[in-house]
């Protein structure tokens, strides 16, 4: 009758399997916290543009300037996905208004 080539450990029989399932675990952890991050990253950017763009509509409805921006938007680079996470957004403004510092007609 041939021997079986596996050689077991009469102590430990399941020692092989402690170290795999540990290793199952730790990817498993890497993994969700991977995932994690890469939700809370867009979101910051998101959070934060949102911000800077009401910040610059507060500040232009209290202006006196002859035009007023009422609505914009942040812009990243050329729009693309790879600029919206490495290029700093700046604001474009997308309507005006005539603000108070208008000339009148008389």
């Amino acid at each position: 009758m041939p021997s079986s080539t596996r050689t077991y450990d009469r102590r430990h029989p399941h020692a092989g399997n402690e170290s795999r399932s540990e290793l199952r675990r730790a990817i498993v952890i890497l993994a969700v916290a991977a995932g994690v991050l890469s939700l809370l990253f867009p979101l910051s950017r998101f959070t934060a543009d949102s911000m800077n763009a009401g910040n610059r509509l507060k500040e232009e409805s209290n202006s006196s300037a002859v035009l007023v921006c009422t609505s914009g938007t942040m812009v990243h680079g050329d729009g693309s996905l790879a600029d919206f996470f490495t290029e700093k957004g700046y604001f474009q403004c997308n309507d005006w208004k005539m603000g108070n510092g208008a000339p009148t007609a008389r």
